[in-house]
């Protein structure tokens, strides 16, 4: 009797063996389902452009230095990149006075395409947060476009040109 119980305890240990090992592999096949590759290859000197342009700019908002910040960026329009006009410039220089800004760090940084990345940081909104716990912090997301080799900034917007949901069926 007592070898017929470990027999049965070792087919049981088995079988949960067996089970979890085909789980990892089931929800490895379904994490790539949910993962989308790029849709072109970036380069170590695409992503250290894409890294230094948000590095100055963070530092430059985190310095409340919003005319800096505001030359940094442009928009696309009919597959052209082109520079913030005065208008935009002093239209997001008036926006960003109005947002509460006791510190910058930042928070990721996903790349899809030429036209469609996201690259967020933290705003620290109220003097007692903390960036590092995210208490008391917005995200603000910039989207890195790539023209002719040359990276630039664009605010994200989802209605941009280029910019879409990778992860909303089609």
């Amino acid at each position: 009797m007592y070898n017929k119980i470990n027999v049965i305890i070792a087919i049981l240990a088995l079988c949960l063996v067996a089970s979890c090992k085909n789980k990892k592999v089931d929800d490895s096949q379904r994490q790539s389902e949910f993962i989308k590759p790029a849709s072109m290859n970036y380069s170590h000197e695409d992503t250290m452009r894409i890294n230094q342009l948000m590095e100055d700019y963070v530092a430059g908002f985190a310095a409340k230095d919003y005319d800096r910040t505001a030359n940094m960026l442009y928009k696309v329009v009919n597959d052209t990149v082109y520079p913030f006009s005065e208008k935009e410039k002093e239209n997001y220089k008036k926006a960003m006075a109005q947002l509460p800004n006791y510190g910058c760090k930042m928070k990721s940084f996903i790349l899809h395409s030429d036209k469609n990345n996201e690259v967020a940081f933290y705003v620290q909104m109220v003097p007692n947060g903390d960036l590092e716990k995210e208490i008391g912090v917005t995200t603000l997301t910039l989207n890195p476009v790539v023209k002719d080799g040359k990276w630039y900034l664009t605010i994200r917007d989802k209605h941009a040109e280029g910019v879409k949901d990778v992860y909303k069926d089609e």
